[in-house]
């Protein structure tokens, strides 16, 4: 997992950093509540990574990436 900073307790853990990759790490069934910030298409350019969300040309190119978050 590419985590940026996390928190890990008895009853709850806290990770910061792209969902997509970190989802991939956690096992299934694990999750109860979950907060992410998804932004907009068109709207703002976080960084110049292709797998920045911000960085889709349009809507269209927009949906095809939201597709590996869900």
């Amino acid at each position: 997992m590419k985590v940026i900073d996390q928190e890990i307790h008895d009853k709850f853990a806290l990770y910061h950093g792209d969902s997509v990759q970190i989802l991939q790490g956690i096992p299934e069934n694990k999750i109860g509540y979950t907060i992410f910030s998804p932004p907009f298409a068109e709207l703002y350019t976080y960084s110049n990574n292709e797998e920045d969300l911000g960085n889709s040309k349009n809507y269209n190119e927009f949906f095809i990436h939201f597709k590996f978050a869900c």
